[in-house]
């Protein structure tokens, strides 16, 4: 009842949104005088849909109520408002994973939020891929919201996998928004989660695309709304994560660059490609902040002759929570709190993270446990990653989905011994200025000594049952997908073949996370009466790190 209601209640909105606009387009004339258009964008959300966190009872700086809040009070106030997010919403939360993962008896509830606040575009992320298309597809159906992206293409024929923009027209004003997102999608998320799609280098797409609209659409303003930050990131001939500011540089046309990726704030006008200004504004991330842009268009016999842009940032957690939108959603809300309230099974002992990252953990144990089960492997890698510690007795869901704290699924692949042994290398590296690299193994006995030189501080003893440990063997091995696939992990980085010879490795890639496998492991045990107690899978130490 509840999601049929605000499903009425979304089409009485646009419906009365459509005859206000058209009652003031008669009104108004149209291209006449000055016309003001505000744009409000956020971005980097990353599922924070509540006020509060309610996988710790933390009250948050910022939320997507806030933001819709804000939305809501700005069209009371406005003539005419657009609003655009700019991606990764829909993983990094509590509140989205179970949106993403478990309540498939309702539509997605944060495009049913995008849906009420009237959104006008939005470009997905690379965590809007995270779990694979399917995923993303539940959440962009269950929404009316445009969805644009140019340069997400089919590898066999070049054509757009999204709509690469869209039109949008307030009081006679034509404003194109063009989408593009980053190309890190192909070095961060696993190739079988995106089979048949690649990502191409979104300046260029701009350069092909922003001259097309202008010969087919004619706009008064022309939109970027992107998924890649300023500047920076990874770079090489292949791939360019971060790229606005080029984009501003080097792209005729472009009024206002709204982005996001990077999570640094920004609000500010750079010179673009013929000397002219160009907007660029990210909002940051995590609902802290909305952009608000504002375009007075000047008229003369409805032809444009002026046109003045200007833009701040909002902090959401000074708006007040509309409380007709947290009644809309509070029968979803309940149903999210009894979710992570629920028991799911029992631990036998304490699973802790005391002693990361250099002693070896009963939550890095268990970690261990679950690569290596789901995917039947002689050796796992994993980064040194530290969640919430599980108390024995009874585990919720809320307890199981703060244990891990990423959203990585598992991919196992064929390595050499010489190669799990340089991963374990890398990790160790620069260990003192980035603990977070460091790469812990099951299945493998060995030791780590860091007093000695970079690359020579591991040794693999044996595997965890004594058999030797051989160098130029090959071994099945499951890892975490962020590991196995990102540029900038310690695994790629210790790598010496190519990374399309590293695809021909891999064996198979799920689109269930690591999380997943720990309710189900948990589920399971209590269904057959037994807990959950980490078994060791060799044994590893670290010696002179003090």
């Amino acid at each position: 009842m509840a999601v049929l209601l605000i499903r009425r209640m979304i089409k009485i909105l646009n419906k009365t949104i459509l005859l206000f606009s058209l009652l003031l387009l008669v009104a108004c004339g149209g291209r006449r005088g000055t016309v003001e258009i505000t744009l409000v964008s956020t971005g980097d959300i990353h599922g924070r849909l509540y006020a509060t966190d309610y996988l710790n009872s933390n009250e948050r700086n910022g939320s997507m109520l806030h933001a819709a809040s804000l939305v809501s009070q700005l069209r009371s106030e406005k003539k005419n408002l657009l609003y655009f997010d700019t991606g990764d919403m829909i993983m990094g939360a509590g509140e989205s994973y179970y949106d993403m993962t478990s309540d498939f008896g309702n539509p997605s509830v944060l495009a049913t939020l995008l849906d009420v606040m009237g959104c006008d575009a939005f470009v997905p992320g690379n965590h809007e891929f995270d779990m694979g298309i399917p995923t993303l597809d539940r959440f962009i159906t269950s929404g009316e919201f445009p969805v644009v992206c140019a340069n997400m293409i089919f590898e066999d024929n070049g054509e757009p996998y999204f709509p690469p923009y869209t039109i949008v027209e307030k009081q006679g004003v034509k404003i194109a928004v063009l989408g593009l997102t980053t190309m890190s999608i192909n070095y961060k998320i696993p190739w079988e989660l995106i089979d048949g799609l690649t990502v191409v280098n979104a300046v260029e797409s701009a350069k092909k695309w922003v001259p097309y609209i202008q010969e087919n659409e004619n706009p008064d303003i022309i939109v970027a709304l992107v998924h890649s930050g300023l500047r920076g990131g990874f770079k090489d001939d292949n791939i360019c994560e971060n790229e606005v500011l080029e984009m501003a540089q080097q792209v005729d046309g472009l009024d206002i660059i709204q982005y996001g990726h990077d999570h640094v704030e920004n609000c500010t006008k750079v010179a673009g490609f013929e000397g002219d200004s160009v907007l660029l504004v990210n909002p940051g991330c995590h609902a802290k902040n909305a952009g608000v842009t504002t375009l007075e268009l000047d008229f003369k016999k409805k032809e444009l002759v002026s046109k003045r842009i200007t833009s701040q940032l909002v902090p959401l957690k000074d708006i007040e929570p509309d409380k007709e939108l947290v009644e809309l959603f509070e029968t979803r809300r309940e149903e999210y709190v009894n979710y992570l309230d629920s028991i799911l099974g029992t631990a036998s002992t304490d699973i802790t993270y005391d002693g990361y990252p250099y002693k070896q953990t009963s939550a890095m144990d268990y970690i261990h446990n679950i690569l290596q089960r789901s995917m039947s492997s002689e050796v796992t890698l994993t980064l040194s990653v530290r969640g919430n510690n599980i108390s024995q007795g009874d585990v919720t869901l809320r307890d199981a989905i703060s244990f891990y704290p990423y959203e990585n699924t598992l991919v196992s692949m064929m390595l050499y011994g010489r190669e799990i042994d340089a991963a374990l290398e890398e990790g160790f590296k620069n260990y003192r200025f980035r603990p977070s690299n460091i790469i812990t193994a099951g299945g493998v006995n060995y030791k780590v000594d860091v007093s000695k030189p970079a690359g020579d501080r591991v040794e693999i003893l044996s595997m965890s049952d004594g058999q030797p440990f051989v160098d130029k063997k090959l071994y099945r091995v499951t890892m975490d997908s962020y590991l196995a696939y990102s540029l900038g992990s310690p695994f790629i980085e210790s790598l010496n073949i190519s990374r399309e010879k590293l695809k021909e490795r891999v064996i198979t890639t799920t689109r269930s996370d690591i999380r997943y496998h720990v309710i189900t492991d948990f589920a399971i045990k209590e269904e057959n009466g037994k807990s959950v107690q980490p078994v060791p899978n060799g044994e590893w130490s670290v010696v002179n790190y003090n």
